[in-house]
């Protein structure tokens, strides 16, 4: 299976600030990872990623990550 995988980094308005994608091939039944992207200038407190993955056009899965605490992210 090909997977579309798009991620954006967000500012706690959810503005995109940068915007990535990568395509993988994905056995049935099985996982992949993918290699590991760095993000040393980003802001813990007011930034988040979101993400998600594609198949045939269609979404399958999304998200978000937060890097702190959820105490201390600035809500917006």
């Amino acid at each position: 299976r090909k997977v579309l995988l798009k991620w954006q980094i967000r500012n706690a308005s959810a503005d995109i600030k940068e915007e990535h994608e990568a395509e993988l091939e994905v056995p049935a039944l099985s996982a992949v990872w993918m290699d590991k992207v760095m993000l040393p200038e980003i802001d813990v407190f007011c930034e988040y990623v979101s993400y998600q993955a594609y198949e045939d056009g269609e979404e399958i899965a999304n998200s978000t990550v937060i890097f702190s605490y959820p105490k201390y992210f600035r809500y917006q």
